[in-house]
């Protein structure tokens, strides 16, 4: 339209590429008058850059329009982020505006409270609030778990969230003010666990093997200082006579070390010694150490010879001395003994061995040695002789001095006693006779002619030795045992050849008799030096026996042991050719008979009476019956029964008689009654031998039947 009342509007615009300004205008009452509000015109279209945006906001190029297609970078001040961070002048509809509307937000960048134990994942470095971004705990320093970290805004301040982040600081590079310290690893930074060890120079030692990083909350601290303190060492005042067991060779104050002496210049006990600080100064408490020096080889005539042959002896280890060449050392052996607390020396062994002894003093050396020519030798049971000379005549007159000796060889012990002789005696001049006596016979010697170099010592060195046995003599008398009687044996103890070897027993054996003056036997055997025991045969009963027994060497016979005894009597021996007697000559009407008889030899005891018994008994028992010895002379009891007629003693029967049996007579008490006719008899002669109150009878009877006795009976 063409007219506009007051108040009205009217909006206006323009061709393309253009926009009114302002694009809308009103009709106002000016006075008396009707005017427009302002005055419009077509302008060309751009994009303003409004008054109403965040005025922290920066542009790139300054200006307050900006045509289509136009791009306009933002920034804003420290701490803040554009957003977008540019904008474009675009076309909306008719109109040209922004793409955005620009503003500046808060940012997180990598300054601020940004952990500076982190390192971010992303090569951003500002992040606007609510993003997050993941980081890692810087390895050249600390060490953790990988976290995010999220920019936030509280009251208008942008930080970050580091609530995530746990990373520990490791342990910085020890510090120390000891400048003799050495450190193993040279780093700059250590993990918790990691361990540092460091080295001091010589006489120094670490105070401690290592110190470790150790976690303490959220930083790492070092678990110790490093520093060098003073320590003993095989130096110093440590002892040159021991070693340490351990291979350690230094060794911190208040430290012990088990020490043994070097074994081959020393002995002794092994000991602990311990490393001590004494008014700032280190050394080794040696006080338990007690080695010994052992004796050096010593350094003297150098021909001589060490047996055995050694550096260094130990405490009484002995050594021989030799000389080469057929010299003599001036002394054989010596030993090694202590002097002092520490140290050792030389002694002569000969006097030491008697508990005194000597130290040496001067040196050993090698003489010519004395030779010994043993000449005849003489040998008796006790006695031993040796005729010698000696050569050369310097060594044997007045260098040397020279002594014999005859000594049991053998033990003392054993079956044959001796005594322990020694028999010595000096020797002087060229030559003469070494002569032992009161010796034992068949016994071992060891003949020994010694020599001492120089002639003030004594002898030790043997310059002849021979084992020489003296003589057999006769030995001694064997013991005996007590007679056996039950085995007619007689025995004996093997004879010990203490005086000589025993070859073999002697036995003398004689029998005699106390009633027969007439009876001898005499009998001598030999039996060898394994017998005994000898079986006596033949055993006389009643005869008085006296048997010797000798040892016999080869030097003869010996004392004599002997067995005294008498053997019992036994009963009558009746001779085998008499096995009955005969009776003639019976008479009925005198009641008489004769009997023959005779005497019978004494072998088993002497023969006292011959005893004449009777028997009219008829049942068969009358043998056992005249064997009593309780018979009765005759009675008129007796007279169907066994009497005893007559007892005729031994001395009155000397050779054949004949006995009339039944002639009345008496003989020593008894009666010889007359014999009945038609009866029967039987005569019985029992020999009765009796010696020393035994008395003993034949084992059987003689016997003479007699028959029917009757009156017509004739002899």
């Amino acid at each position: 339209m063409q007219f506009y009342a007051p108040g009205e509007l009217v909006t206006l615009s323009c061709p393309a590429g253009y926009r009114p300004s302002p694009p809308v205008i009103k009709c106002v009452r000016n006075g008396s008058q009707a005017v427009w509000s302002e005055t419009p015109t077509c302008q060309q279209e751009k994009c303003e850059i409004s008054r109403t945006w965040d005025s922290g906001l920066q542009f790139a190029h300054e200006g307050q329009f900006y045509a289509l297609g136009d791009s306009v970078t933002l920034n804003c001040s420290e701490g803040y982020w554009p957003s977008p961070p540019v904008i474009k002048c675009v076309r909306n509809g008719s109109q040209a505006v922004w793409s955005e509307i620009p503003a500046c937000r808060g940012v997180c960048t990598m300054a601020g409270n940004w952990p500076s134990s982190v390192s971010a994942a992303s090569a951003r470095t500002e992040f606007a609030v609510g993003e997050s971004v993941l980081v890692t705990c810087r390895p050249e320093q600390y060490e953790g778990s990988p976290a995010w970290v999220r920019c936030t805004e509280t009251a208008g301040h942008v930080e970050w969230d580091t609530r995530n982040v746990s990373c520990v600081e490791k342990c910085k590079a020890p510090d120390t003010r000891d400048s003799r310290v050495r450190f193993a690893l040279e780093q700059q930074f250590y993990s918790p666990g990691d361990s540092v060890t460091w080295s001091c120079p010589a006489g120094y030692q670490p105070s401690q093997p290592d110190i470790r990083c150790t976690r303490q909350g959220s930083q790492s601290v070092w678990s110790g200082t490093a520093a060098c303190t003073e320590v003993c060492t095989r130096a110093g005042n440590w002892p040159p006579s021991v070693s340490a067991a351990s291979p350690q060779t230094e060794f911190a104050v208040g430290e012990w070390v088990q020490v043994t002496c070097r074994p081959e210049q020393y002995e002794g006990s092994p000991a602990w010694v311990q490393c001590t600080e004494t008014a700032g100064h280190v050394e080794w408490d040696t006080r338990n150490v007690s080695c010994v020096e052992k004796c050096p080889r010593p350094q003297w005539d150098p021909r001589l010879r060490f047996v055995p042959d050694q550096p260094f002896y130990g405490q009484n280890e002995h050594t021989t001395l030799s000389c080469s060449g057929g010299f003599q050392p001036s002394l054989s052996v010596i030993r090694c003994v202590r002097w002092g607390q520490t140290r050792s020396h030389w002694n002569a062994w000969s006097v030491c061995a008697w508990g005194a002894c000597r130290r040496i003093t001067e040196n050993v050396t090698c003489a010519v040695t004395p030779r010994i020519i043993p000449g005849s030798l003489e040998i008796s049971p006790t006695t031993i002789k040796l005729h010698w000379t000696c050569e050369p005549p310097k060594s044997c007159q007045g260098s040397w001095k020279i002594r014999a000796q005859c000594q049991l060889d053998g033990p003392l012990s054993g079956p044959c006693q001796r005594q322990r002789l020694t028999r010595e005696q000096p020797l002087q001049g060229l030559d003469g006779t070494v002569t032992c006596s009161s010796l034992h016979p068949f016994t071992s010697y060891r003949v020994t002619i010694f020599g001492g170099y120089p002639a003030t010592r004594s002898p030790s060195t043997v310059l002849y030795r021979q084992r020489v046995t003296t003589s057999e003599t006769a030995p001694d008398k064997p013991e005996i045992e007590p007679l056996d009687l039950s085995t007619k044996t007689l025995k004996w103890k093997q004879l010990l050849p203490c005086k000589g070897a025993i070859i073999g027993y002697q036995l003398n054996i004689t029998a005699r008799r106390e009633y027969n003056s007439d009876f001898l036997e005499v009998k001598a055997l030999r039996v060898n030096q394994s017998v005994t025991k000898y079986l006596l045969q033949p055993w006389r009963h009643g005869t008085n026996y006296t048997v010797t027994i000798q040892g016999l060497t080869a030097a003869g016979l010996g004392q004599a042991s002997h067995w005294d005894f008498e053997t019992d009597i036994s009963e009558p021996d009746i001779p085998t050719n008499i096995t009955a007697l005969s009776i003639y000559s019976i008479s009925p009407s005198s009641g008489t008979a004769l009997l023959p008889l005779q005497p019978f030899p004494e072998l088993h005891g002497p023969i006292r009476e011959y005893q004449i018994i009777v028997s009219a008994m008829q049942n068969g028992s009358e043998a056992d019956t005249c064997r009593s010895p309780g018979l009765q002379p005759f009675n008129s009891s007796l007279e169907r029964d066994v009497y005893l007629a007559a007892v005729l003693p031994a001395h009155n029967l000397t050779g054949p008689t004949d006995f009339v049996l039944g002639n009345g007579a008496r003989h020593y008490g008894y009666y010889n009654a007359p014999l009945r006719p038609h009866r029967n008899y039987t005569a019985f002669v029992r020999v009765v031998s009796r010696w020393k109150q035994v008395a003993l009878d034949s084992p059987g009877t003689l016997t003479a039947p007699l028959g029917f006795v009757s009156s017509q009976a004739r002899s």
